[in-house]
C-alpha cells in the first residue's frame, strides 16, 4: 500500500509543481511588461476570475452526480439549463460591474 501511495504521489507531483514554477517565473515577466496601473487592473481581473472559479467549481461535479437522474427523467435537463442561464447572467453582471467600476476600456 505504501509503495502504491509513493508511486501515485510521484505521478501527481509534476501536475502540482509545474503550475507553481510557471507562476513563479511569470511574475517578473508580467511586472516588467505592464505599467503599475495596468498590473493593478490585471490583478483585479485575476482575483475576480479566481472568485468566480471558486463559486462555480462545484457545478461540473454536480452535473456529473445528477446525470443518471437526467437519463431517467428528461425534465431534469430543464433545471440544469435554468441554473446555468442564471449563473451566466450573474457572472456577466459581476464582470460588467467590475469593468464599469474600474474604468476599464474594452479592446
Amino acid at each position: 500500500m505504501t509503495k502504491d501511495f509513493l508511486k501515485d504521489t510521484v505521478k501527481y507531483l509534476p501536475a502540482q509543481i509545474a503550475p507553481g514554477i510557471v507562476g513563479f517565473i511569470s511574475i517578473p515577466i508580467i511586472t516588467r511588461i505592464f505599467l503599475p496601473q495596468d498590473y493593478g487592473k490585471y490583478s483585479l481581473v485575476m482575483a475576480t476570475v479566481m472568485v468566480l472559479t471558486a463559486l462555480v467549481g462545484w457545478l461540473p461535479m454536480s452535473i456529473i452526480r445528477f446525470y443518471p437522474a437526467y437519463e431517467r427523467d428528461k425534465k431534469f435537463v430543464y433545471s440544469i439549463k435554468y441554473w446555468l442561464r442564471m449563473w451566466r447572467l450573474y457572472a456577466s453582471e459581476i464582470s460588467w460591474t467590475t469593468c464599469i467600476n474600474a474604468n476599464y476600456e474594452f479592446y
